[in-house]
C-alpha cells in the first residue's frame, strides 16, 4: 500500500492516504513503513515525542513527516 502520509486529527495519529486526501491505514507510533527519499525507500519507524509533541522519523529527526511519501508491505 502507498500513499501520503498525513496527520489524522481524529484518530491522533499519522495515516497512509491516497491523491484525494482518502484514509487507507492508520500508523501507529513505533511501526515501520517505507518513505521516499531521493528516488530510494527508505525503511524508518515513526515515532512521537511527549516532550516536543511532534511526530519524528527514528534516526531522521530531520524530515518532514506530513507529506512524504511512504509504503507499508502487507504480510
Amino acid at each position: 500500500m502507498t500513499g501520503i502520509l498525513m496527520y489524522s486529527k481524529e484518530d491522533h495519529c499519522y495515516a497512509i492516504t491516497d491523491r484525494k486526501g482518502r484514509l487507507q491505514k492508520l500508523i501507529r507510533a513505533g511501526q515501520q513503513l517505507y518513505v521516499y527519499l531521493c528516488e530510494v525507500w527508505v525503511p524508518v519507524i515513526l515515532q512521537y515525542s511527549a516532550n516536543l509533541g511532534n511526530w519524528y522519523f527514528k534516526y531522521l529527526p530531520g524530515i518532514e513527516v506530513a507529506g512524504c511519501k511512504a509504503m507499508i508491505k502487507e504480510s
